[in-house]
């Protein structure tokens, strides 16, 4: 159910979906934060409120990955994926034990873990590993197991482009 939240003459609708709080504002009148806080109420889908993002080990992403992309994607391509990921996993136990569930993972830790990679990788492995591991944590967005990809927030490290897309852009120029 969402409620009405009064910072100084300001009033705020907010309101859980999909396991986030979200805030509207809604002006300086507290008849229309009233009517905007019934309007979202009723927009709402029964259930979204109280939609609960299930907090499931680090063991799980990778066994239902497998499953559902067997076919997508050769023997190759998926031992690609779980070594990132089993990688990853370990530097996660070597970082700190307490992180056994997808929800420990933040975009904090994905940024240590890409400084990590630098130590020993080129810059092209290093934006190859966060690539899978990208798309795995997507793969747990779809499952429900993540509410948003702690990846999306990191950037990639400089690259220089393929020479073929070199030669593109100084041709445009």
């Amino acid at each position: 159910m969402a409620k009405i939240v009064k910072r100084d003459n300001k009033y705020f609708v907010q309101f859980y979906g999909n396991g986030l709080l979200f805030e509207k504002y809604a002006g300086c009148d507290k008849t229309a934060a009233e009517k905007m806080c019934s309007e979202i109420d009723a927009s709402l889908p029964e259930g979204a409120m109280s939609h609960h993002v299930p907090d499931q080990s680090l063991d799980v992403l990778l066994k239902q990955f497998q499953v559902a992309f067997h076919q997508q994607y050769s023997d190759a391509t998926l031992k690609e994926f779980k070594e990132a990921y089993m990688s990853f996993c370990h530097y996660l136990r070597q970082l700190d034990t307490t992180i056994t569930t997808l929800s420990g993972i933040t975009p904090k830790i994905v940024d240590t873990y890409q400084t990590y990679l630098r130590k020993n990788h080129s810059s092209d492995e290093v934006n190859y590993q966060l690539f899978l591991l990208r798309a795995l944590f997507d793969f747990a967005i779809t499952q429900t197991f993540l509410n948003d990809n702690p990846l999306f927030h990191l950037r990639l490290l400089d690259l220089k482009p393929p020479y073929a897309i070199q030669q593109a852009l100084l041709q445009d120029k």
